[in-house]
């Protein structure tokens, strides 16, 4: 009997063993394919933020293109048979430009004027006539007559609708030295040049609107700014019929037009 009792303790602790064994041995395999499966998510997760990081920075430097701008400049104006045709193409085009008129011309066209600023174009000053024999003898002449042409301009569009410092030299900044233009800037005026001349003044020959055209095409550089320099006097109607064709080509090169200011 007494061996019957022994022998009956070790079977059950042998079952009791073996339903232990199997316990652990499907805890472990559970537990494996937990850590396998976790590993692949966490592998999967670290792949995928990667390639999201990498699709973010490839589109923040897409974004970062810098942008072209194209300033389309008319000197000398403004005219009766030239401006307000200029006008009407930059309405159609959606295009603003930057006018640097001369005060004789302003008190002669003043509705014309009048029309440049209210089409939200900007007006900057040339001179009061273009003598440059005489504005360019002295500092003080030039500042006395750019004076006399913002005078003109705030009795034709008022005070408080022309207030711009920024001039033309008649022929370019190269033509005065640099302490003249030093006294320029002590009295309040800022001046701008041009990267791209049409070449629409020159009288050397007849001004055809395809010479303009290709003058600008030839100058141009494809530079991220670019000012372009055109006139609309009244002798100026080959200016008028090549604009066109000229904002078309800024355009197809993906140039924005803005204006001085």
């Amino acid at each position: 009997m007494k061996t019957n009792g022994i022998s009956l303790i070790l079977k059950r602790s042998a079952m009791i063993l073996s339903i232990a064994l199997i316990v652990l041995g499907a805890t472990y395999i559970v537990k494996t394919d937990f850590l396998e499966t976790y590993n692949k998510t966490s592998n999967t997760d670290n792949l995928q933020t990667k390639l999201s990081k990498k699709s973010i920075k490839t589109k923040n430097v897409s974004n970062t293109k810098t942008e072209k701008t194209a300033y389309l400049t008319f000197d000398d104006g403004p005219s009766s048979n030239v401006t307000p045709y200029i006008l009407d193409t930059l309405k159609t085009y959606d295009v603003k430009a930057t006018f640097f008129v001369t005060g004789k011309n302003s008190i002669i066209n003043k509705l014309t004027l009048s029309k440049e600023a209210q089409s939200g174009n900007s007006i900057g000053i040339k001179s009061f006539d273009n003598n440059i024999t005489k504005i360019y003898s002295s500092p003080t002449e030039y500042i006395n007559d750019i004076n006399e042409c913002r005078d003109i301009l705030r009795a034709i569009l008022g005070d408080g609708k022309f207030n711009m410092k920024l001039i033309r030299f008649p022929g370019g900044s190269t033509m005065v030295s640099k302490n003249f233009k030093k006294s320029i800037k002590k009295a309040g005026y800022n001046f701008v040049d041009w990267d791209i001349d049409s070449k629409d003044a020159l009288r050397t020959k007849q001004k055809l609107p395809n010479d303009i055209v290709n003058s600008v095409k030839s100058s141009y550089k494809n530079n991220d700014k670019i000012i372009i320099l055109m006139h609309d006097s009244s002798s100026n109607e080959a200016t008028l019929q090549a604009l066109p064709e000229i904002i078309q080509f800024l355009k197809s090169q993906n140039y924005v037009f803005k204006t001085l200011k």
